[in-house]
C-alpha cells in the first residue's frame, strides 16, 4: 500500500525526505538525502493518485529515459530510479541557484547579452536532445535554471523533460491520445495548439522564441486571459516588435524572433544548431558572461557550500556540438546567413516558359557617381564594397538610399546613423545629413553597398537582418508614394505583376521577370551580381511588406540567389494556409 510523501520519510531504504522543494500536476520534488553515502539529491515523486495508472508512470520514468539518453552538461544528471514506499520515483542532482522564471520575477527583464547568454545554452542541449530523437515539448522560463556548482561555477541547465516526445523509441512508449496537448499554453507552438500529433524539432525551436522575447521585454508575445484565446493568438496573430512591449529597439532580433516565432514549422530555424549560430554573433562571450553573473541573486549564489565571492564565478560554456560550442567561444562570421527562409538554396532552378521581360531603365537619367563616388575602402576599414569591376558601372536610385538611411536613424538614432555616414567619405556626407539625397537620381552603387555593409558590421554585429525589416519599412515610408498605385487589394499574382515593374526602375541593372498563377509565383531577377547580400534582403523585405500592405496573406522564399554578389535572385511567393 503506498504511503503519502513527508519530510523524514525514507524511500527505498536509502533517501530520506528532508523537504519539499517544487511540486506540478503530476509529482513532487524534494531535497533528499542518499543516507548511505551522505549526499543531497533532489527526489522526484509521481503522485501517489496516479501512481497506480500503468500508462502515467510510465511517462513518469520517460524522463529518466530521456534524460540518460541524452547525457548533457546543461541536463540535470539523472542517478537512480525505481519503485518506493510512495510510487515511482526518480533521484536527480540536487542544484543551488534560482530558475530563469524567478529572475524574471525579481528583475522584470533581461538585457540583450544576459538573454542570449542564457538561451545559447538552452539551445545547445536542445540540439543534443533533439539529435538523440527527442523533443521537450514544455520549454518555460520555470524549467531553465542558473546553477551554481561547487567550483562556484555558473552553469545553464534545462529542467523537466517529463513530456518530452521519442521521434523514434527504442521501446515502446506510453500512448498519448489524439488531440490530447501538452505543454504551458503561452509557450505552445501553433502545431502544438492545434493539438497535431506529428511534431518535431521545430516546435522547440517555437518555445525559445517565446522565452527570448520574454526575457527581453518581460511578457509572452501571445498571451491572452483564456487558454483559447491564447492558442488563437498563438496560431494567428502576428509577432509584436520587442520595442512594442518595453523591449529593445534591436531590428536584428526581431528578425530572428520572427523567424523563431514563424507559424508554419518549416519557415523557422531548421535546426536549434542554426539558431544558436545566429543568436550568437549578437554579443561577444565576454559580455554574456558578466551579464549572466550579473543576473544571479547572491543569497542563491552563497546558499553552495565553500562557493566563493559572486564576483569570482566563471560561466561554463556548452559543449561543443556542430558549432554550437564553437558559437559560445568564437561567433562565427555571418557570411551568408539564412535570415527568414528555411529552404535550401538550389543548385538548379527549372526554367518555366519565360514571360515578357521587364527592361532595365533608360540610361539618360541624370547620375551623382562624380560627386557620390568615394574611393574604394579596404576591406579591413569598412567590409565588403562592391566588386571593383561594377564601381561606377552600376545604379540605384536615391530613394534606395534614403530607405536604408531613414531606417538607420530610427531604429539606432542619429550619433550611430552620422558615424557610419562619416565612414563613407565627404563627399557623401552633405547630401545623407543634410537630407538631399534626390529620389530620383541615380547614385554609384558602391556608395549604397558600402552604406549598407558599413552598417550591418558596426551596428548589426554582422547580421544583415535589419536590411529585410528596412525593406518592410520602406513601403510605409520612403517608397509609399512609389509604390502607390502598385499596391491595391488582389490576388498576389496579380499584386507582384504591378511590383515587379516599380522595383526594376530603382536600379539601371538586372533583367526582372515575374510568372505564376494561383498557388505559386516567382519573381526572377538576372543579371543581378552587382546586388550584395543586404540590397537583396532589403528587396524581399519590400516584397513582404508590399503584399502585407494588400491584405495577401503570403510567404516569401528565396529559392537562388541568397549570397552577395550571385548572378541572379529567385523568390518564390507561395500563400500561407
Amino acid at each position: 500500500m503506498l504511503v503519502e510523501p513527508a519530510t523524514g520519510l525514507l524511500i527505498a531504504g536509502k533517501y530520506k525526505l528532508l523537504e519539499r522543494i517544487g511540486v506540478g500536476g503530476m509529482s513532487e520534488v524534494y531535497q533528499a538525502e542518499n543516507v548511505l553515502i551522505g549526499r543531497v539529491v533532489a527526489l522526484k515523486l509521481l503522485n501517489p493518485a496516479q501512481a497506480g495508472d500503468r500508462n502515467q508512470s510510465a511517462r513518469f520514468f520517460q524522463e529518466a529515459q530521456s534524460v540518460s539518453r541524452i547525457r548533457h552538461p546543461g541536463l540535470v544528471d539523472i542517478l537512480d530510479a525505481g519503485q518506493g514506499e510512495t510510487g515511482p520515483y526518480i533521484v536527480m542532482e540536487y542544484l543551488r541557484g534560482e530558475s530563469v522564471a524567478r529572475v524574471l520575477a525579481r528583475l522584470g527583464k533581461l538585457t540583450v547579452a544576459a538573454a542570449v547568454g542564457t538561451m545559447l545554452p538552452v539551445l545547445d542541449a536542445l540540439s543534443a536532445a533533439h539529435e538523440a530523437g527527442i523533443i521537450h515539448r514544455d520549454l518555460k522560463p520555470e524549467n531553465i535554471f542558473y546553477s551554481i556548482d561547487e567550483r562556484g561555477e555558473l552553469v545553464v541547465k534545462l529542467l523537466d523533460f517529463g513530456i518530452a516526445k521519442m521521434l523514434w523509441p527504442a521501446a515502446p512508449t506510453p500512448r498519448t491520445s489524439t488531440g490530447v496537448v501538452f505543454g504551458t499554453p503561452d509557450y505552445l507552438s501553433p502545431e502544438q495548439a492545434n493539438g497535431e500529433v506529428v511534431l518535431n524539432g521545430r516546435s522547440d525551436l517555437f518555445a525559445v522564441g517565446v522565452v527570448l522575447y520574454e526575457l527581453l521585454t518581460g511578457t509572452r508575445p501571445f498571451h491572452a486571459p483564456t487558454t483559447v484565446a491564447t492558442a488563437y493568438k498563438i496560431a494567428h496573430a502576428r509577432t509584436p516588435l520587442l520595442r512594442d512591449n518595453g523591449g529593445p529597439n534591436e531590428p536584428t532580433i526581431d528578425a530572428i524572433l520572427q523567424r523563431a516565432l514563424a507559424k508554419r514549422p518549416d519557415e523557422r530555424y531548421p535546426s536549434a544548431a542554426e539558431m544558436a549560430r545566429e543568436i550568437a554573433t549578437l554579443c561577444t562571450p565576454q559580455e554574456m558572461e558578466r551579464a549572466l553573473l550579473s543576473v544571479v541573486e547572491p543569497a542563491a549564489a552563497n546558499s553552495v557550500s565553500g562557493v566563493r565571492s559572486r564576483n569570482d564565478f566563471q560561466v561554463v560554456p556548452s559543449r561543443t556540438n556542430k558549432g554550437i560550442g564553437e558559437s559560445w567561444s568564437e561567433p562565427p562570421p555571418a557570411e551568408n546567413p539564412r535570415i527568414g527562409d528555411t529552404r535550401p538554396s538550389l543548385d538548379f532552378v527549372p526554367r518555366r516558359p519565360t514571360p515578357p521581360r521587364l527592361s532595365r531603365p533608360p540610361a539618360e537619367v541624370p547620375t551623382r557617381e562624380s560627386a557620390l563616388h568615394t574611393p574604394t575602402p579596404t576591406p579591413a576599414s569598412l567590409g565588403r564594397s562592391l566588386p571593383a569591376r561594377f564601381v561606377g558601372q552600376c545604379h540605384a536610385r536615391g530613394i534606395v538610399l534614403r530607405a536604408f538611411d531613414q531606417y538607420l536613424l530610427k531604429s539606432f538614432g542619429p550619433v550611430s546613423r552620422n558615424g557610419i555616414i562619416e565612414s563613407l567619405g565627404p563627399a557623401a556626407v552633405d547630401d545623407l545629413v543634410q537630407g538631399t539625397v534626390q529620389a530620383i537620381v541615380y547614385y554609384d552603387l558602391d556608395l549604397v553597398t558600402r552604406y549598407i555593409e558599413r552598417a550591418t558590421t558596426n551596428l548589426c554585429r554582422g547580421n544583415p537582418a535589419w536590411c529585410r525589416m528596412a525593406g518592410e519599412a520602406s513601403v510605409t515610408g520612403e517608397l509609399a508614394q512609389v509604390l502607390k498605385m502598385a499596391l491595391r487589394p488582389d490576388h498576389f499574382s496579380t499584386i507582384l505583376r504591378r511590383l515587379v515593374p516599380v522595383l526594376s526602375r530603382l536600379f539601371d541593372f538586372g533583367i526582372w521577370e515575374v510568372e505564376g498563377g494561383e498557388k505559386l509565383s516567382t519573381v526572377r531577377v538576372a543579371d543581378f551580381e552587382p546586388a550584395s547580400l543586404g540590397l537583396r534582403m532589403w528587396l524581399v523585405g519590400v516584397i513582404e511588406g508590399s503584399l502585407a500592405a494588400c491584405d495577401a496573406n503570403t510567404l516569401v522564399t528565396i529559392s537562388r540567389g541568397e549570397a552577395a554578389f550571385a548572378p541572379q535572385l529567385v523568390l518564390d511567393v507561395s500563400p500561407r494556409y
